[in-house]
């Protein structure tokens, strides 16, 4: 027989989900011409009630890229994932990867462009849609 418990008027606290903006969009990045910029960075911050009780973290992006383009994209110095293309139209991809890597006050995230096939004389790609999201 299942007993159901009433005895709590309240119900138990989660930590909430909290998304960032980090960028909107969207952004070139490529070094076809001389004064093209290959990464991206920003500072952002984070207070300590962002983090506390955080067992999760996600990056979600769009990315446009001539077909095996990708951004590399990092928290604190710290690679999360690579954005690898494969159709030349946007597609969205998403990272999971540990809050402890991020801190309270200042962090910094980077995208920097990179050559997958060795043959390709340049790299460049559109990037848009830059989260943020702890739970």
């Amino acid at each position: 027989k299942f007993i159901q418990d009433h005895s709590r008027s309240q119900p138990l606290t989660k930590f909430q989900r909290i998304t960032i903006e980090l960028l909107k969009g969207p952004m070139y990045l490529g070094d076809d011409s001389h004064s093209q910029k290959t990464v991206w960075f920003t500072k952002f911050t984070l207070k300590r009630e962002n983090l506390e009780g955080a067992t999760h973290a996600w990056v979600g992006l769009q990315v446009k890229g001539s077909p095996r383009k990708d951004p590399i994209i990092s928290f604190n110095q710290r690679e999360v994932g690579r954005a690898v293309t494969n159709t030349g139209r946007w597609e969205t991809f998403s990272y999971e990867f540990s809050p402890n890597i991020l801190r309270v006050g200042d962090n910094l995230i980077d995208l920097e462009t990179f050559i997958p096939e060795m043959w390709q004389s340049y790299d460049d790609c559109e990037v848009k849609n830059v989260r943020l999201t702890l739970n």
